[in-house]
C-alpha cells in the first residue's frame, strides 16, 4: 500500500512525463530523430522534476527525510550529471558533424567530447588541489560535486538578476499595445537583417559546394572511389532541401537586393582564400607548373574531408535560415495581434456587440496584463528581499513563513491535505524563480542557432543545447531556494539538502554564498533596470533582444528614431499584404479547380 506522499510523487511524475512529451512533440521539427526526441524528453523531464519534487521534499522534511524522496533525488542528480556533461555534449557534437558515415560522425563527436572533458578534468584537478590544500582534506568526490554545482550557481545568479526585472517589464508593456508595437517594429528590422544574412550564408556555402563538385579533383575521385560518389549524393540531397526557397527568401538571393539594403558584400579575396577549393586550385597550379603527373591522383580521403567540412557548414546555414524564418514569423504574428488591438481601440463602436468586444479585447486585456505585471513586480520584490536578508542571522523571508508553522511538526504527524497544500504553496515562488532563469536563457539565444521555436520548428541542436544548460542549473537553483528562506536553520533537513551538503566544501559558494549571492543578484537586477545588461551584451557581441532596442537611446535625432519605426512598420505591412495575396490566389485556384471538376461531372 502506497503512502500519500508516494502516491503524490508518482502522480506528479506521470503528469510531468505527459506534459514534457507533449511539449517536445509540439516544438521539435520533423527532422529530429526519435532517439533525439527521447533523449530531450528525458533531459527536460528530469529538469522539470526538481521544481515539483523540492516543495514536496520540504513539506516532508524534518529529522528523518523521506526515503522515497531521497532515492528520487539520487536518481535525478546522477542522471542529470551524466546527461549534462557527457551525453548531451556528445549528442550536440554528433549532430553538428558533417561526416557522411556513422563511424566518422561517432569518432569526431568522441574526439571533441574527450578534448572538452580533458580540459574540464585539468581545470577541476587544479581547483581540487587548491581546495584540498586549503581545507586540509583530500575527499575528491565532494569537491567535484561542489565545483559542478558552482558553475550552475553562477549562471543562476546572472540569469535570475535579469529575469526578476525583465519579466515584470514585459508584462506591463503587453498591457500597452502601442508601446509593444514600437518594440516589434524595431525587432523586425533586425529579424529581416538576420534573414538576409542567413540566405547569403547559405548561398555562399552552396557556391563553394558547386565549385568543389565541379573541380577536376572531385571528378577523378568520384570515378575511382565509390565512397566519394556516396558522399556526393548525400551532399547533393541535403543541398536540394533549400534549393528553392519561398518567394520572400528566394528574392534575397540576388546581389542587387543586398546592395539596395546597404549591406556590404563579403570580400571575394578572403572568401576565395578561405574556400575549401582554394587548396585544390593552388595544387593544380603547382601541378601544371611542375608537370608532375603523380600529384594529379589526390587522395580521395582529402576530398571526402573537404566535402564533410562543407556539409557541416551547409547544415549550420540551413539551421540558421530555419531559425531566422521562425523568428520573423513569430514577430509577424505578434505584429498582427497587437496591430489588431490598436485597431480595435481606435475604431468607433457601432453596436452593443462591438462595444462588448472592444471592452473585452482592450480594457479587460489591459487590466489583466497590468495586474499580472503588478503581481510579478511584487514577486520580484519578495525574491530580492529574501535574497538580501539571506545574510542575516534570523529569518525575514516571506517564503520562510510558508513552512515556519510546520517546522515543529514531523512529516508523519502532518495530514495528507496539509502536505498537499504546503507543497502547492511552495511551488509558486520556486516556479516563478525558475521561469525568470529559464526565460532569461531563452532570451540570450534569441538570434542564434540555439533558439527554441514553436510550431515544430526547433532543431535537434537547439533542443540538445537548451536541455544541456537547463539541467545544469536545476540543482543550483534549488540550493539557492533553500538558502533563501533558511529552511535548514530551524526545520531540520531535507533529502535535497543532504545531497547538496557538499556545497559547503567550497568556501565562496558554500557558507559564504549567503553573503555574496544577494549582492550579485541585486547588482544584475539594477543593471537590467538601467539597461546596463543589454549594453554589456552588445559589447561582447551577443545579439540580445534588449541590446537591439538600445538603438533607440543611441539615436539622438527624433527623425532617425521615426525612420527606424517607419521602416519596420512598412516591412511588416508589406509582408502581411503578400501573405494575403498568396492566400487569395490559392483560394481562387482551388475554387477554379472545383468548378472544373463540377463541370466535368456535369458533362
Amino acid at each position: 500500500m502506497l503512502s500519500a506522499s508516494e502516491t503524490l510523487l508518482l502522480s506528479s511524475c506521470a503528469l510531468l512525463s505527459a506534459l514534457t512529451v507533449y511539449w517536445i512533440r509540439s516544438i521539435a521539427s520533423s527532422s529530429v530523430s526519435s532517439f533525439m526526441q527521447i533523449l530531450c524528453i528525458a533531459s527536460y523531464g528530469l529538469g522539470f522534476a526538481g521544481v515539483l519534487l523540492l516543495p514536496l521534499d520540504i513539506s516532508l522534511g524534518g529529522s528523518n527525510p523521506n526515503s522515497a524522496i531521497q532515492l528520487s533525488w539520487m536518481i535525478i542528480y546522477w542522471s542529470t550529471l551524466f546527461l549534462a556533461w557527457i551525453a548531451l555534449p556528445f549528442a550536440r557534437q554528433y549532430l553538428q558533424s558533417g561526416h557522411f558515415f556513422f563511424r566518422k560522425k561517432w569518432k569526431q563527436a568522441y574526439d571533441e567530447s574527450v578534448q572538452d572533458l580533458l580540459l574540464l578534468f585539468v581545470t577541476s584537478a587544479i581547483f581540487t588541489v587548491i581546495l584540498a590544500l586549503h581545507l586540509k582534506t583530500w575527499r575528491v568526490l565532494p569537491i567535484l560535486m561542489a565545483l559542478g554545482n558552482t558553475y550552475g550557481l553562477m549562471l543562476v545568479v546572472v540569469l535570475l538578476g535579469y529575469g526578476l526585472v525583465a519579466i515584470p517589464r514585459m508584462l506591463m508593456r503587453w498591457a500597452r499595445p502601442r508601446e509593444e508595437l514600437k518594440r516589434i517594429y524595431l525587432l523586425s528590422n533586425k529579424a529581416d537583417e538576420w534573414l538576409f544574412d542567413a540566405v547569403w550564408e547559405l548561398q555562399d556555402t552552396e557556391d563553394e559546394i558547386d565549385s568543389l563538385l565541379a573541380s577536376a579533383n572531385h571528378t577523378r575521385a568520384v570515378q575511382n572511389h565509390s565512397d566519394v560518389q556516396y558522399c556526393t549524393d548525400e551532399l547533393i540531397a541535403v543541398k536540394a532541401k533549400t534549393l528553392v526557397l519561398p518567394p520572400l527568401l528566394q528574392s534575397k538571393r540576388t546581389k542587387n537586393v543586398r546592395s539596395r539594403r546597404g549591406s556590404t558584400a563579403r570580400p571575394t579575396a578572403s572568401a576565395a582564400t578561405s574556400s575549401p577549393t582554394h587548396k585544390f586550385a593552388k595544387l593544380k597550379k603547382s601541378e601544371e607548373s611542375s608537370d608532375d603527373l603523380e600529384r594529379l591522383d589526390i587522395d580521395h580521403r582529402e576530398v571526402i574531408n573537404e566535402m564533410a567540412t562543407l556539409h557541416a557548414r551547409l547544415k549550420k546555414a540551413q539551421n540558421n535560415l530555419d531559425n531566422a524564418r521562425a523568428n520573423f514569423s513569430n514577430i509577424l504574428s505578434r505584429y498582427k495581434s497587437f496591430a489588431r488591438l490598436v485597431e480595435i481601440e481606435t475604431q468607433a463602436s457601432s453596436s452593443i456587440l462591438a462595444s462588448t468586444k472592444k471592452f473585452g479585447r482592450t480594457i479587460l486585456r489591459g487590466v489583466m496584463f497590468h495586474s499580472l505585471g503588478v503581481l510579478s513586480i511584487g514577486m520580484s520584490a519578495l525574491v530580492l528581499w529574501s535574497e538580501c536578508t539571506m545574510m542575516l542571522p534570523f529569518n525575514l523571508s516571506p517564503f520562510g513563513f510558508l513552512v515556519q508553522d510546520g517546522c515543529e511538526t514531523e512529516a508523519q504527524e502532518k495530514s495528507d491535505l496539509y502536505i498537499f497544500i504546503e507543497s502547492i504553496s511552495l511551488s509558486f515562488p520556486l516556479m516563478y524563480i525558475s521561469i525568470c532563469v529559464y526565460w532569461s536563457l531563452m532570451k540570450v539565444t534569441l538570434f542564434t542557432n540555439f533558439k527554441l521555436n514553436g510550431n515544430k520548428m526547433s532543431s535537434a541542436v537547439a533542443l540538445v543545447f537548451n536541455a544541456q544548460y537547463f539541467i545544469r542549473m536545476q540543482f543550483p537553483l534549488g540550493y539557492n531556494f533553500l538558502l533563501m528562506f533558511k529552511y535548514n536553520d530551524k526545520c531540520g533537513t531535507t533529502a535535497f539538502s543532504k545531497l547538496m551538503s557538499n556545497m559547503d566544501t567550497v568556501p565562496f559558494f558554500g557558507t559564504g554564498f549567503s553573503l555574496y549571492a544577494p549582492l550579485m543578484i541585486l547588482l544584475f537586477s539594477v543593471m537590467t533596470y538601467f539597461n546596463v545588461y543589454p549594453r554589456l551584451a552588445t559589447l561582447v557581441g551577443m545579439d540580445h533582444e534588449d541590446a537591439i532596442l538600445i538603438a533607440l537611446d543611441k539615436c539622438e535625432a527624433e527623425d532617425e528614431v521615426g525612420e527606424k519605426l517607419r521602416s519596420g512598420e512598412a516591412l511588416l505591412v508589406h509582408q502581411c499584404q503578400k501573405e494575403n495575396d498568396t492566400a487569395y490566389n490559392h483560394n481562387t485556384e482551388e475554387e477554379s479547380g472545383i468548378e472544373q471538376i463540377s463541370f466535368g461531372r456535369f458533362v
